[in-house]
C-alpha cells in the first residue's frame, strides 16, 4: 500500500513538471516542494517506527500499571466495593465486601444483589441511595451504607457500590446520646446551669437552671449581669470579681466556690467555673460558664464534719461493728476507756479484745439474738483493758440497716461506770455510816439518861459512905463501869456525828507539836515518831479536845499495825483541792484545806478491809484488845468538823490518813482557861426542865444539897406555866435540849422575854432537833454534855450563875 502510494506520489510530480514546463520561472519552486512532500511522505512511516510506536507502547503498558495500582487499592480497602450489570449480579467483589458480608468473592460473584442488600428489591438501589441494611452469610443483618454509581457504554449497564459496616458508628452514636441525655439529666439534678456572655456585643445568655438557682422567672426576666452581682452574697463580691478579672488578664480559666443571697436571705452555696476565648489578636471574645447549687452537697459535708467532730470529741467510747462484730470504726474515747489504739483495734472481733470471762454464754445469746432481731440492746457488761484490769461499761447496742432494710452494722455506745460505780460504792457506805450513825446515837442519847442516874447515885453513895465502908467497894465499881460505858456512847456519839462540839481556831501544827511528847510515850521505844509541822499552816475551825481524840486513835491504831517497830509519821500542811480530786471523793469539798497526815510502815490493809474500817464495832484485832469504835469515833469528828478523811494502804505497805479539815478565816488564839470557881454551893434559885424524870430527881436532888432552891418541869409548857404563878426571882434555867414538842433552845428563847436577867445552862447528849448548828455551840452558850457526874454538874452551875 506504502509502495502504491509513492508510485502515485511519483506520478503526481512527473505530470506537474511536465505542466509546468511551460512557466519556467516558477517550475523550480514547484519542484522544490513537490520533492518535500515526497521526502515527508516517504519519512512518515520510518517516523511511525522510530517515534510513534514507543510512545503507543508506553502509554498502554502505564494504562495497565495503572489499572494494576487501582486493583490493588479497590482489593485492599476497608470498605466493600463491589459491581454488578444491569441485571443486578455481582461481578466485582473485593476484600473489604468479603470481610464486611462473610463470602468469598467466588461465592458472591455471580450471585444476585438481593443475597447482600434485602432492600435491592424495593429499588434502594437506584443511582446515590444508600442501602441501609445488610445481610452477612450468616444470616445477621446490620447497618449498613452503601453508595451506588450507574456507568451506562451503551452495550452494558455496571453499577459501582461502596459499602461500609456502620454498626459500630451508630453504636458510637447512640452512647454518645445516651451521655449527652445522661449528663442533661445530672446536669438538672445536681443544678448546673450555663451561661455565656459574648464580650463584643455584652451580650448575656443564661441556661433555664441559672434561672431556677437564682429564683428567677425567666419569662419575666431575662439574664442580667446586674441580677447576678446582686445575688452573689456581698463578703464575696470582690473574690468573684478578682476571680474573672484575673483570668482574663492570664487567659487561664478558673473555677470559684461562693455564696448566693436569695431575695428572703437564705443563703446557697455555688460553684463556678469560667472559661474565654480570644481573637488572634488576643482580643477576648466570649467567655462561657457553668453555675452549680452545692448548697445540700455543702450542708451534708458541714452536717458530716459537726457529726464527725462530735463522735471523735464524745466523752463515751463509740464503735462501729459489721454484722460479725469485727471493729470498722472507734473514737478517741474508746482508746482512753480500753486501752487499744484504734489501729490495733479496727478488724479485730470483740471477743479479741474485750472478752472479761465474767458473763456467761446465755448473757451473749440473749445480746446476739436482740440485736440480730433489730431491737436494740442496753445493759452493763464487764470488759478487760488491755493493760487486763476488768472494768465496766454501760452499753447501748444499735443496728443499722440498709436501704433494703438488712442490718449491716452495729453501733455501740460504751458509757464507763468506774468512777460511777466507785461514787455509788461511797455513798451506799456513806448511807449506811448515816443510818449507823442514827441507830448508834438514839441508843446513845437514851442509855446517857440511865448513865447519869446509875453513876449519880453511886457518887451520892460514895459521899456519903466512908472510906471504912465495905459498900464503897461495890459502888467504886459500879461508878468505874459507869464511866467506862459512858465512854463508849462518847464514842458512838461521835461517830454519828450526835455529839456537843466546842470549836475554836486552832492551828494544827501547834496541836501536833504539844502532843509529840505524850504520843512518843503512847507508842514505845521501838516506834520512831517524826513529826513535820509546816510552819505557814493556815488556822482551822474545830474542836481541840476532838481533834487531840483523832490524833491518839490514829496513833494507837498505827502503833498496833507495826508490831516489830517502825517509823509513824506526823505531817501538817496547806494543800488546794481541785474540783476532780473532789470529785473523786464523795466526802470532799474543793478548795483550800489544812491536811493533817498520820502514816505508819505497819502490816496495811487489803481493799475489803479499808472499806470497813470506819464502821462501827469493826475491827481487826483480837477478841478483848478492842472496842471498834476508835476509827469510827475519828471518822464522825472529822466529818462533824466539816471536814472529810482520806484512807491511803496496800497490804504489806503500811497506811496513811489524810484528814482534810476548811481553812478558817481567823487566825489561832490561845485559848483561855476557865476561872477557877472557888465555892460551888449556892442560894439562888435553879429551874431544871427534863423530861427524864430519873435525870431531873437526880439533878434536883444533887442541887438541893448544894443549897440551891430547885422547880422542876418536865416539859416547855409545864416551864412556862410554873414560872408563871412563881413569885420570886429565877436565877438560872437548866434546859435538856432534846424534849418533846417545845426543844430547850425555843424555851429559853420564850424565858429571856419574861426574865431577861435570868441565865440558861444547856444540856444534851445528842444533837439532833437541839437547835444547834452541825453540833456547834455559840461561843457564850452554857453547855454541860450527858451524862454528866455530880461535880461536873455543879461546878457547871456555878460557873453559869457567875458568869
Amino acid at each position: 500500500m506504502f509502495a502504491s502510494i509513492l508510485l502515485v506520489i511519483l506520478g503526481v510530480e512527473v505530470v506537474v513538471m511536465i505542466g509546468l514546463s511551460a512557466l519556467p520561472a516558477i517550475a523550480p519552486l514547484v519542484a522544490v516542494f513537490v520533492d518535500a512532500l515526497l521526502l515527508a511522505i516517504l519519512s512518515a512511516p520510518l517516523l511511525w517506527l522510530l517515534v510513534a510506536k514507543p510512545l503507543a507502547l508506553s502509554a498502554e503498558a502505564e494504562k495497565l500499571r495503572l489499572g494494576a495500582r487501582i486493583a490493588s487499592i479497590l482489593q485492599t480497602s476497608v470498605d466493600g466495593i463491589l459491581t454488578t450489570d444491569g441485571r443486578g449480579i455481582i461481578s466485582q467483589f473485593n476484600v473489604g465486601a468479603e470481610k464486611i458480608f462473610g463470602y468469598a468473592a467466588r461465592e458472591a460473584v455471580g450471585q444476585h444483589l438481593s443475597v447482600l442488600f434485602p432492600e435491592h428489591a424495593s429499588g434502594a438501589d437506584r443511582e446515590g441511595v444508600a442501602l441501609r441494611q445488610g445481610r452477612r452469610k450468616n444470616g445477621e443483618i446490620f447497618p449498613a451504607e452503601a453508595t451506588v454509581s450507574t456507568l451506562d457504554d451503551g452495550h452494558d449497564v455496571i453499577r459501582t457500590a461502596v459499602v461500609r459496616d456502620i454498626t459500630e458508628r451508630l453504636r458510637a452514636q447512640q452512647t454518645l446520646q445516651d451521655s449527652e441525655s445522661r449528663l442533661r439529666q445530672a446536669q438538672q439534678i445536681a443544678g448546673i446551669g450555663n451561661w455565656e456572655l459574648d464580650l463584643t456585643t455584652n451580650h448575656l445568655w443564661w441556661s433555664e437552671e441559672i434561672f431556677r438557682i437564682f429564683e428567677l422567672d425567666s419569662t419575666r426576666f431575662g439574664a442580667s449581669y446586674e441580677a447576678f452581682l446582686d445575688a452573689i452574697h456581698p463578703d464575696d463580691r470582690d473574690r468573684v470579681a478578682a476571680a474573672y478579672t484575673g483570668s482574663l488578664e492570664n487567659r487561664t480559666p478558673y473555677e470559684i466556690g461562693h455564696r448566693l443571697r436569695m431575695a428572703d436571705g437564705r443563703i446557697k452555696f455555688v460553684e463556678e467555673r469560667c472559661e474565654t476565648d480570644y481573637a488572634s489578636d488576643g482580643t477576648p471574645q466570649r467567655s462561657r460558664g457553668t453555675l452549680q447549687d452545692v448548697t445540700e452537697r455543702i450542708l451534708a459535708g458541714e452536717s458530716l464534719r459537726v457529726q464527725s467532730a462530735a463522735l471523735n470529741a464524745a466523752a463515751n467510747a463509740i464503735v462501729i461493728t459489721d454484722r460479725n462484730g469485727t471493729f470498722e470504726w472507734v473514737n478517741p474515747a474508746f482508746t482512753t476507756l480500753t486501752g487499744y489504739r484504734a489501729e490495733e483495734a479496727i478488724g479485730k472481733n470483740l471477743r479479741e479484745l474485750s472478752w472479761s470471762g465474767v458473763h456467761d454464754p446465755l448473757f451473749f445469746r440473749n445480746l446476739w439474738d436482740t440485736i440480730l432481731a433489730g431491737e436494740v440492746w442496753r445493759g452493763e457488761m464487764t470488759n478487760r483493758h488491755k493493760d487486763g484490769r476488768l472494768y465496766s461499761v454501760h452499753q447501748t447496742i444499735t443496728p443499722v440497716r440498709d436501704d433494703r432494710g438488712e442490718i449491716t452494722q452495729f453501733i455501740a455506745i460504751q458509757r464507763d461506770l468506774t468512777d460511777e460505780k466507785r461514787l455509788e460504792a461511797q455513798f451506799l457506805q456513806a448511807q449506811k455510816m448515816e443510818i449507823v450513825g442514827q441507830l448508834a446515837s438514839g441508843i446513845a442519847h437514851d442509855f446517857n439518861n440511865l448513865l447519869m442516874v446509875i453513876n449519880g447515885t453511886a457518887e451520892l453513895a460514895l459521899r456519903e459512905l466512908g472510906e471504912d465502908d465495905p459498900l464503897r467497894a461495890d459502888f467504886l465499881q459500879i461508878h468505874g463501869a459507869g464511866d467506862r460505858a459512858a465512854s463508849l456512847t462518847r464514842q458512838l456519839l461521835a461517830f454519828g456525828r450526835r455529839q456537843i462540839l466546842k470549836p475554836d481556831v486552832l492551828n494544827l501544827s501547834s496541836l501536833v507539836t504539844d502532843l509529840q511528847g505524850m504520843l512518843q510515850r503512847l507508842i514505845g521505844e521501838d516506834v520512831a515518831l517524826v513529826v513535820v509541822p509546816a510552819k505557814d499552816v493556815d488556822s482551822v475551825v474545830a474542836d481541840p479536845w476532838q481533834i487531840e481524840q483523832v490524833v491518839m486513835n490514829l496513833v494507837v491504831n498505827a502503833r498496833d499495825a507495826m508490831t516489830d517497830g517502825g517509823t509513824l509519821t506526823i505531817e501538817t500542811r496547806n494543800v488546794a483541792l481541785n474540783e476532780a480530786f473532789a470529785a473523786e471523793h464523795a466526802s470532799m469539798q474543793s478548795g483550800p484545806q489544812v491536811m493533817l497526815a498520820i502514816s505508819d510502815t505497819g502490816t496495811g490493809m487489803d481493799e475489803a478491809t479499808r472499806t470497813q474500817i470506819f464502821e462501827p464495832f469493826f475491827t481487826t484485832k483480837a477478841l478483848g484488845k478492842g472496842t471498834g469504835l476508835g476509827l469510827s469515833s475519828v471518822y464522825g469528828i472529822v466529818r462533824q468538823s466539816g471536814g472529810s478523811i482520806e484512807v491511803i494502804s496496800e497490804l504489806g505497805k503500811g497506811t496513811t490518813f489524810k484528814i482534810y479539815l476548811p481553812r478558817a478565816e481567823a487566825v489561832a488564839s490561845e485559848v483561855a482557861s476557865a476561872p477557877t470557881v472557888p465555892s460551888v454551893h449556892g442560894v439562888e434559885t435553879i429551874l431544871v426542865v427534863e423530861d427524864e424524870e430519873a435525870v431531873c430527881r437526880l439533878a434536883q436532888h444533887v442541887l438541893e444539897l448544894d443549897g440551891y432552891t430547885v422547880l422542876t418541869a418536865s416539859n416547855g409548857g409545864e416551864a412556862l406555866a410554873l414560872l408563871g404563878r412563881h413569885d420570886g426571882p429565877v436565877h438560872l434555867i437548866l434546859i435538856d435540849m432534846v424534849m418533846p414538842g417545845m426543844t430547850g433552845r425555843e424555851l429559853a428563847r420564850q424565858l429571856k422575854d419574861i426574865h431577861p436577867q435570868t441565865k440558861v445552862l444547856f444540856t444534851s447528849g445528842y444533837t439532833n432537833h437541839a437547835g444547834l448548828h452541825d453540833g456547834l455551840l455559840d461561843k457564850d452558850t452554857h453547855f454541860i454534855g450527858k451524862p454528866y457526874g455530880v461535880a461536873q454538874l455543879t461546878q457547871k452551875v456555878r460557873e453559869a450563875l457567875d458568869s
